[in-house]
């Protein structure tokens, strides 16, 4: 077995080796000239995507810069469109379904260096694949890893880390946020804490409002307890068809 197919198998391997090392030169010259193209040559950047991509369906958009690793690995189908900066580590197969959006500053990364400092320096490495679902949703500067599944209509918040996998009809957040609905039955009454992975501290966001929403807070809020934290059970969202 080659180190290419050691690697697609998801085993440990030493990854620094001619056969992988031209394979990244490869793609890294189509990214480049991708990368390159202004976007009223539309023809001519979709024909270099096709190029670069395991397989590509049907109304596909990608902004520049747009960055990977080896593209062969990746299968996007129907109306994808990936936001400006999306870097794709596809060491292992990345698989994205139908009307899927990515928003800015997204990772999504299926490689995993050895955590002892003279093994990862020798190069040793393990990749684990992704695979994203039809109508979902990515916000901006989230990262998705290695062996993660992301179930079919679901909405990541932005700024999560993806840890885990992500059930179908998931709206919210991801290893770092939690989701509190109001009713199972009416996917209009939600609300999202999403936390930030680097300060721990949250943010109170809400999304999928219908219309004429309102946040309202449930119990008064003093001075004292103003912070982040206590805002995480303080404001609910309600919705109303009048």
């Amino acid at each position: 077995m080659g180190d290419l197919e050691k690697m697609k198998a998801g085993l440990w391997l030493h990854a620094i080796c001619p056969e992988i090392g031209g394979a990244l030169l490869r793609t890294e010259e189509l990214v480049f000239r991708l990368n390159q193209l202004p976007p009223s040559r539309r023809e001519e950047r979709e024909a270099i995507i096709r190029q670069l991509f395991g397989h590509v369906g049907k109304s596909v958009c990608i902004h520049s810069p747009f960055h990977c690793d080896f593209g062969a690995q990746i299968s996007v189908g129907d109306h994808f469109v990936g936001n400006f900066n999306l870097t794709i580590l596809d060491e292992a197969p990345v698989t994205i379904g139908d009307h899927v959006f990515i928003g800015p500053n997204v990772g999504i990364y299926t490689v995993n260096h050895a955590l002892l400092p003279d093994q990862r320096n020798a190069g040793i490495m393990r990749s684990l694949p992704i695979a994203i679902g039809n109508n979902v949703w990515i916000g901006g500067h989230t990262v998705v890893m290695q062996g993660v599944t992301i179930g079919d209509n679901t909405v990541i918040g932005a700024g999560s880390v993806v840890t885990r996998d992500i059930p179908a009809d998931h709206r919210g957040g991801s290893g770092n946020a939690r989701m509190k609905k109001k009713k199972r039955s009416d996917p209009g009454r939600f609300y999202v804490i999403a936390r930030s992975a680097a300060t721990r501290q949250s943010d109170c966001c809400a999304v999928a409002l219908r219309p004429r929403s309102r946040i309202r807070r449930t119990r008064p809020i003093s001075p004292s307890t103003m912070n982040f934290e206590s805002l995480l059970t303080r404001f609910s969202v309600s919705g109303s068809n009048s």
